[in-house]
Protein backbone atom coordinates (compact mmCIF):
# COMPACT_ATOMS: atom_id res chain seq x y z
CA UNK A 1 0.00 0.00 0.00
CA UNK A 2 1.25 3.47 -0.91
CA UNK A 3 2.23 5.76 1.64
CA UNK A 4 -0.34 8.94 1.52
CA UNK A 5 -1.50 11.80 3.35
CA UNK A 6 -1.73 10.89 7.41
CA UNK A 7 -4.99 12.48 7.10
CA UNK A 8 -6.40 9.44 4.66
CA UNK A 9 -6.43 6.76 6.95
CA UNK A 10 -5.61 3.05 5.88
CA UNK A 11 -7.77 2.13 3.19
CA UNK A 12 -9.04 -1.17 2.49
CA UNK A 13 -10.17 -3.15 0.19
CA UNK A 14 -13.94 -2.46 1.24
CA UNK A 15 -13.41 1.26 0.10
CA UNK A 16 -13.46 1.87 4.08
CA UNK A 17 -10.82 3.17 6.80
CA UNK A 18 -9.22 -0.12 8.42
CA UNK A 19 -10.57 0.00 12.24
CA UNK A 20 -13.61 1.84 11.54
CA UNK A 21 -15.95 -0.25 11.24
CA UNK A 22 -18.58 2.60 11.40
CA UNK A 23 -16.88 4.83 8.41
CA UNK A 24 -18.62 5.32 5.29
CA UNK A 25 -17.43 3.96 2.50
CA UNK A 26 -15.43 5.73 -0.18
CA UNK A 27 -17.35 8.02 -2.72
CA UNK A 28 -16.04 8.34 -6.19
CA UNK A 29 -14.64 11.46 -5.04
CA UNK A 30 -12.73 10.05 -2.53
CA UNK A 31 -11.21 7.16 -4.53
CA UNK A 32 -9.91 9.88 -7.54
CA UNK A 33 -8.35 11.80 -5.04
CA UNK A 34 -6.67 8.85 -3.08
CA UNK A 35 -5.15 8.39 -7.09
CA UNK A 36 -4.32 11.59 -7.86
CA UNK A 37 -2.58 11.58 -4.33
CA UNK A 38 -0.54 7.82 -5.33
CA UNK A 39 0.53 9.00 -8.55
CA UNK A 40 1.87 12.58 -6.62
CA UNK A 41 3.40 10.56 -4.44
CA UNK A 42 5.60 8.08 -6.36
CA UNK A 43 9.24 8.51 -6.41
CA UNK A 44 9.38 6.41 -9.73
CA UNK A 45 6.99 4.51 -11.68
CA UNK A 46 7.39 2.13 -15.01
CA UNK A 47 4.43 0.53 -16.88
CA UNK A 48 3.55 -1.02 -20.16
CA UNK A 49 -0.07 -1.28 -21.47
CA UNK A 50 -2.14 -2.01 -24.71
CA UNK A 51 -4.67 0.16 -26.49
CA UNK A 52 -7.65 -2.05 -28.16
CA UNK A 53 -10.30 0.24 -30.88
CA UNK A 54 -13.33 -1.79 -31.11
CA UNK A 55 -16.94 -1.41 -32.86
CA UNK A 56 -19.95 -3.18 -31.62
CA UNK A 57 -22.84 -3.65 -33.40
CA UNK A 58 -25.67 -4.20 -30.84
CA UNK A 59 -23.08 -4.81 -28.19
CA UNK A 60 -21.13 -8.07 -30.12
CA UNK A 61 -18.15 -7.00 -31.83
CA UNK A 62 -18.20 -6.32 -35.10
CA UNK A 63 -14.83 -5.44 -35.79
CA UNK A 64 -11.10 -4.35 -34.21
CA UNK A 65 -9.75 -1.13 -35.53
CA UNK A 66 -6.72 -0.96 -34.22
CA UNK A 67 -4.25 -1.64 -31.61
CA UNK A 68 -1.41 -0.04 -30.12
CA UNK A 69 0.99 -0.51 -27.37
CA UNK A 70 3.22 1.64 -24.92
CA UNK A 71 5.30 2.62 -22.30
CA UNK A 72 6.43 4.64 -19.44
CA UNK A 73 8.90 5.46 -17.11
CA UNK A 74 9.07 8.42 -14.89
CA UNK A 75 11.64 9.33 -12.04
CA UNK A 76 11.04 12.69 -9.99
CA UNK A 77 10.65 15.36 -10.43
CA UNK A 78 10.63 15.25 -13.84
CA UNK A 79 12.42 12.52 -15.96
CA UNK A 80 9.87 11.05 -18.27
CA UNK A 81 9.92 8.81 -21.03
CA UNK A 82 6.54 8.05 -22.90
CA UNK A 83 6.90 5.44 -25.88
CA UNK A 84 3.60 4.61 -28.14
CA UNK A 85 3.48 2.61 -31.36
CA UNK A 86 0.47 1.43 -33.93
CA UNK A 87 0.50 0.91 -37.54
CA UNK A 88 0.51 4.18 -37.97
CA UNK A 89 3.61 5.03 -36.40
CA UNK A 90 5.32 5.76 -33.18
CA UNK A 91 5.64 9.30 -30.93
CA UNK A 92 7.73 9.67 -28.25
CA UNK A 93 8.06 12.15 -25.36
CA UNK A 94 10.87 11.94 -23.13
CA UNK A 95 12.87 14.50 -20.96
CA UNK A 96 16.02 13.98 -18.94
CA UNK A 97 14.80 16.56 -16.16
CA UNK A 98 16.12 19.39 -17.89
CA UNK A 99 15.43 19.01 -22.02
CA UNK A 100 11.63 17.91 -22.72
CA UNK A 101 11.56 16.45 -26.52
CA UNK A 102 9.18 14.71 -28.70
CA UNK A 103 9.30 12.71 -31.93
CA UNK A 104 6.81 11.28 -34.24
CA UNK A 105 7.75 8.67 -37.33
CA UNK A 106 5.92 10.76 -39.66
CA UNK A 107 8.50 13.92 -38.74
CA UNK A 108 12.24 14.23 -39.65
CA UNK A 109 13.27 16.38 -36.85
CA UNK A 110 13.56 16.01 -32.67
CA UNK A 111 11.72 19.05 -31.16
CA UNK A 112 12.56 20.98 -28.10
CA UNK A 113 10.39 22.22 -25.80
CA UNK A 114 10.11 24.44 -22.56
CA UNK A 115 8.02 22.08 -20.52
CA UNK A 116 6.67 18.61 -20.29
CA UNK A 117 3.05 20.35 -20.54
CA UNK A 118 3.01 20.38 -24.41
CA UNK A 119 4.80 17.69 -25.95
CA UNK A 120 2.02 15.64 -23.55
CA UNK A 121 -1.20 17.65 -24.10
CA UNK A 122 -0.42 17.49 -27.87
CA UNK A 123 0.12 14.00 -28.42
CA UNK A 124 -3.35 13.19 -26.77
CA UNK A 125 -5.08 12.60 -29.93
CA UNK A 126 -2.46 10.99 -31.43
CA UNK A 127 -1.66 8.41 -28.03
CA UNK A 128 -5.43 7.68 -27.57
CA UNK A 129 -4.84 9.47 -24.75
CA UNK A 130 -2.46 7.77 -23.10
CA UNK A 131 0.06 11.01 -22.61
CA UNK A 132 -2.94 12.92 -21.04
CA UNK A 133 -3.36 10.49 -18.54
CA UNK A 134 -0.92 8.81 -16.45
CA UNK A 135 1.51 11.28 -16.76
CA UNK A 136 -0.46 13.93 -16.10
CA UNK A 137 -1.31 12.63 -12.53
CA UNK A 138 3.17 11.69 -12.18
CA UNK A 139 3.97 15.62 -12.89
CA UNK A 140 3.03 18.04 -10.31
CA UNK A 141 0.41 20.23 -10.57
CA UNK A 142 -1.37 18.68 -13.23
CA UNK A 143 -5.08 16.03 -12.72
CA UNK A 144 -6.10 15.87 -16.29
CA UNK A 145 -7.20 12.12 -15.99
CA UNK A 146 -9.80 13.13 -13.19
CA UNK A 147 -13.09 13.01 -14.01
CA UNK A 148 -16.26 15.63 -14.00
CA UNK A 149 -19.04 14.41 -11.61
CA UNK A 150 -17.75 10.93 -11.31
CA UNK A 151 -20.07 8.04 -10.17
CA UNK A 152 -18.91 4.47 -8.30
CA UNK A 153 -20.77 2.06 -9.94
CA UNK A 154 -19.35 -0.81 -9.04
CA UNK A 155 -16.41 -3.09 -8.43
CA UNK A 156 -14.77 -5.06 -11.05
CA UNK A 157 -11.32 -7.29 -11.82
CA UNK A 158 -8.71 -6.26 -14.56
CA UNK A 159 -6.28 -9.42 -15.08
CA UNK A 160 -6.83 -10.65 -11.44
CA UNK A 161 -6.91 -6.94 -9.86
CA UNK A 162 -9.51 -5.95 -7.66
CA UNK A 163 -11.06 -2.41 -8.37
CA UNK A 164 -13.30 0.04 -7.90
CA UNK A 165 -15.50 1.05 -11.43
CA UNK A 166 -15.86 4.90 -11.51
CA UNK A 167 -17.91 7.23 -14.58
CA UNK A 168 -17.67 10.13 -15.64
CA UNK A 169 -16.93 12.72 -18.09
CA UNK A 170 -13.64 13.56 -19.55
CA UNK A 171 -12.47 15.04 -22.66
CA UNK A 172 -16.39 16.07 -23.84
CA UNK A 173 -17.02 12.28 -23.31
CA UNK A 174 -18.57 9.60 -21.13
CA UNK A 175 -15.43 7.93 -19.33
CA UNK A 176 -15.23 4.43 -17.42
CA UNK A 177 -11.86 3.91 -15.52
CA UNK A 178 -11.20 0.76 -12.67
CA UNK A 179 -8.53 1.71 -9.84
CA UNK A 180 -7.24 -0.57 -8.51
CA UNK A 181 -8.53 -1.41 -4.80
CA UNK A 182 -4.60 -2.53 -3.17
CA UNK A 183 -2.81 0.89 -4.78
CA UNK A 184 -4.78 3.55 -6.26
CA UNK A 185 -3.64 3.04 -9.63
CA UNK A 186 -5.08 3.02 -12.86
CA UNK A 187 -5.81 -0.44 -14.68
CA UNK A 188 -8.19 0.51 -17.04
CA UNK A 189 -9.29 3.68 -19.24
CA UNK A 190 -12.10 3.03 -21.34
CA UNK A 191 -14.35 5.31 -23.86
CA UNK A 192 -17.70 4.06 -25.79
CA UNK A 193 -19.14 6.61 -27.95
CA UNK A 194 -22.17 5.38 -29.72
CA UNK A 195 -22.99 6.28 -33.11
CA UNK A 196 -26.50 6.07 -35.06
CA UNK A 197 -26.19 4.65 -38.54
CA UNK A 198 -28.84 3.57 -41.24
CA UNK A 199 -27.99 -0.44 -42.87
CA UNK A 200 -29.89 -0.87 -46.00
CA UNK A 201 -32.47 1.90 -44.60
CA UNK A 202 -32.84 0.61 -41.56
CA UNK A 203 -31.79 2.59 -38.30
CA UNK A 204 -29.34 0.88 -36.49
CA UNK A 205 -26.36 2.11 -34.00
CA UNK A 206 -22.86 1.50 -33.27
CA UNK A 207 -20.23 1.88 -30.15
CA UNK A 208 -16.75 2.88 -30.86
CA UNK A 209 -15.24 1.13 -27.96
CA UNK A 210 -11.43 2.38 -26.70
CA UNK A 211 -10.21 0.47 -23.88
CA UNK A 212 -6.77 1.14 -22.28
CA UNK A 213 -5.34 -1.17 -20.29
CA UNK A 214 -2.15 -0.58 -17.60
CA UNK A 215 0.53 -2.70 -16.23
CA UNK A 216 2.09 -0.34 -13.81
CA UNK A 217 5.20 -0.66 -11.38
CA UNK A 218 5.61 0.73 -8.19
CA UNK A 219 8.72 2.56 -7.52
CA UNK A 220 11.41 0.22 -10.36
CA UNK A 221 15.20 0.39 -10.23
CA UNK A 222 15.36 2.43 -13.52
CA UNK A 223 18.72 2.56 -15.21
CA UNK A 224 20.42 6.06 -16.45
CA UNK A 225 19.17 5.41 -19.98
CA UNK A 226 15.67 4.67 -18.81
CA UNK A 227 14.96 8.27 -20.06
CA UNK A 228 16.92 8.33 -23.60
CA UNK A 229 15.28 7.83 -26.84
CA UNK A 230 17.72 5.15 -29.06
CA UNK A 231 19.02 7.79 -31.85
CA UNK A 232 19.91 4.35 -33.68
CA UNK A 233 16.13 2.49 -32.74
CA UNK A 234 14.37 5.65 -34.76
CA UNK A 235 16.80 5.16 -37.64
CA UNK A 236 16.09 1.88 -37.80
CA UNK A 237 12.38 2.46 -37.64
CA UNK A 238 12.07 5.29 -39.63
CA UNK A 239 13.73 3.02 -42.66
CA UNK A 240 11.99 -0.38 -42.01
CA UNK A 241 8.88 1.23 -40.37
CA UNK A 242 7.16 -0.72 -37.24
CA UNK A 243 9.95 -3.19 -36.29
CA UNK A 244 11.36 -5.11 -33.52
CA UNK A 245 14.04 -7.46 -32.94
CA UNK A 246 12.65 -10.30 -30.54
CA UNK A 247 10.53 -13.25 -30.41
CA UNK A 248 7.35 -11.63 -30.95
CA UNK A 249 5.13 -11.75 -27.57
CA UNK A 250 3.82 -9.47 -24.89
CA UNK A 251 3.49 -9.93 -20.97
CA UNK A 252 2.14 -8.95 -18.34
CA UNK A 253 2.47 -9.69 -14.46
CA UNK A 254 0.06 -11.84 -12.29
CA UNK A 255 -0.43 -13.42 -8.79
CA UNK A 256 1.69 -16.18 -10.49
CA UNK A 257 4.22 -14.39 -11.73
CA UNK A 258 4.98 -12.51 -15.03
CA UNK A 259 2.98 -14.55 -18.07
CA UNK A 260 2.43 -14.24 -21.78
CA UNK A 261 -0.91 -12.63 -21.84
CA UNK A 262 -0.12 -11.98 -26.15
CA UNK A 263 1.54 -13.93 -29.48
CA UNK A 264 1.79 -11.95 -32.85
CA UNK A 265 0.68 -13.80 -35.38
CA UNK A 266 3.29 -15.45 -37.33
CA UNK A 267 5.87 -15.14 -34.59
CA UNK A 268 8.65 -17.43 -33.58
CA UNK A 269 7.23 -17.39 -29.90
CA UNK A 270 4.01 -19.26 -31.57
CA UNK A 271 6.83 -21.39 -34.15
CA UNK A 272 8.36 -22.27 -30.65
CA UNK A 273 5.33 -23.52 -29.04
CA UNK A 274 4.59 -20.83 -26.65
CA UNK A 275 1.42 -20.44 -25.88
CA UNK A 276 -0.76 -17.46 -23.53
CA UNK A 277 -0.89 -18.11 -19.99
CA UNK A 278 2.59 -19.72 -19.81
CA UNK A 279 4.72 -18.31 -16.85
CA UNK A 280 8.09 -17.30 -17.05
CA UNK A 281 10.29 -19.07 -14.70
CA UNK A 282 13.93 -18.42 -16.16
CA UNK A 283 15.64 -16.67 -18.90
CA UNK A 284 18.75 -18.57 -20.27
CA UNK A 285 18.77 -20.46 -16.94
CA UNK A 286 18.71 -17.86 -14.84
CA UNK A 287 15.64 -17.68 -12.72
CA UNK A 288 13.20 -14.77 -13.00
CA UNK A 289 11.11 -14.43 -10.13
CA UNK A 290 12.30 -11.72 -8.42
CA UNK A 291 12.53 -9.65 -11.91
CA UNK A 292 10.61 -6.42 -12.71
CA UNK A 293 8.55 -7.38 -16.35
CA UNK A 294 10.53 -4.69 -17.76
CA UNK A 295 14.02 -6.43 -17.22
CA UNK A 296 12.47 -10.15 -18.64
CA UNK A 297 10.99 -8.20 -21.78
CA UNK A 298 14.60 -6.29 -22.36
CA UNK A 299 16.41 -10.15 -21.72
CA UNK A 300 13.83 -11.68 -24.56
CA UNK A 301 14.88 -8.80 -27.04
CA UNK A 302 18.17 -9.49 -29.48
CA UNK A 303 19.61 -9.87 -32.62
CA UNK A 304 17.16 -11.40 -35.47
CA UNK A 305 18.93 -14.74 -35.83
CA UNK A 306 19.91 -15.29 -32.25
CA UNK A 307 18.63 -17.96 -29.72
CA UNK A 308 17.19 -17.41 -26.22
CA UNK A 309 15.72 -20.24 -24.28
CA UNK A 310 12.73 -19.38 -21.94
CA UNK A 311 11.77 -21.59 -18.80
CA UNK A 312 7.63 -21.80 -18.45
CA UNK A 313 5.56 -22.97 -15.81
CA UNK A 314 2.29 -24.70 -17.67
CA UNK A 315 0.27 -26.12 -15.75
CA UNK A 316 2.35 -26.99 -13.16
CA UNK A 317 4.98 -28.60 -15.19
CA UNK A 318 8.71 -26.56 -16.18
CA UNK A 319 9.08 -26.64 -19.53
CA UNK A 320 12.57 -25.16 -21.53
CA UNK A 321 11.79 -23.64 -24.77
CA UNK A 322 14.26 -22.29 -27.37
CA UNK A 323 13.36 -19.10 -29.74
CA UNK A 324 15.30 -17.77 -32.46
CA UNK A 325 14.66 -14.20 -32.72
CA UNK A 326 13.36 -12.32 -35.92
CA UNK A 327 12.69 -9.04 -36.99
CA UNK A 328 8.64 -8.50 -35.32
CA UNK A 329 6.61 -6.22 -37.44
CA UNK A 330 3.65 -5.35 -35.21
Amino acid sequence: MLALAASSGALGCTGQVDGDPLAEPMSAQQIQQHMQAAYASLPAYRDHGEVTKEMLQRDALRSTRSRAAFRTSFQRPAKLLLDYQDRAGRHVVWSDGQSPRSWSSWESAIVSHASLDAPLTAAAGVTSGVSALVPSMLIPGHSLALLRDPVLIGETNVEGEKCWELRGSLFETTITIAVSQSDFLLRRFQDRTLFNVQASGVPDELTAVDTIVFHPEIDPLLAPDAFRFDETARAELRAHGLQYEGIGAGLATTDHGVMFNRLFTGAPAIAAGLEVGDVIRAVNGEPTDEWPVEDIRQHLLGPAGSEVSVTIERAGAPHVIKIRRALIEL
